[in-house]
């Protein structure tokens, strides 16, 4: 059968203004999708026996779709660094941390369950790589999931569907 893949929710609701419009910025995202070491999750967490790809249906469904598939699925910690850099999002000299417009460094969070918290470390790691502060929290996940309703989160790690029937839930 197929597995379902690990998903990162980045909160596009941040109660924080400066975190929404951030984490609403496609070309954020695609930074941070680029700076995201998926064959050494996949070595780690997988046994090499996965397929670093986005969350969308596998190659066994009729929804299948290669470019999207592995759209920004390179690890190219250079370009991601490059995409932050063109945001206007710099470094600070002493820290080495990427600074919000009011100053604040960018920190994600990254809450689980405890369900995939190795492959989120190497996340956390590769996300550090690029200045901005990363570190995994692990939640009860009765917690986890009242903080997700709350909208009190930066990026949620859960498991996604392994997406065979995209049409038959949608919200994949």
């Amino acid at each position: 059968g197929q597995a379902g893949p690990a998903a990162l929710l980045p909160n596009l609701n941040h109660r924080d203004p400066e975190m929404r419009k951030l984490l609403e910025n496609k070309i954020f995202r695609i930074a941070l999708s680029y700076a995201i070491d998926r064959n050494a999750i996949n070595e780690i967490g997988y046994f090499g026996v996965g397929e670093p790809r986005q969350i969308s249906p596998p190659r066994s469904s009729e929804y299948y779709w290669e470019t999207f598939s592995k759209s920004y699925t390179t690890f190219d910690p250079s370009r991601a660094n490059r995409l932050l850099d063109d945001l206007g999002i710099k470094r600070e000299s002493k820290g080495g941390y990427r600074l919000l417009p009011d100053g604040r460094p960018v920190t994600l969070q990254i809450e689980t369950t405890n369900q995939n918290s190795r492959e989120l470390e190497i996340v956390a790691s590769n996300w550090r790589d690029l200045g901005i502060r990363a570190e995994v929290k692990e939640l009860a996940r009765q917690l986890w999931a009242e903080r997700k309703r709350a909208l009190t989160f930066d990026v949620a790690g859960w498991g996604g569907a392994a997406g065979q029937m995209p049409v038959l839930d949608p919200k994949w």
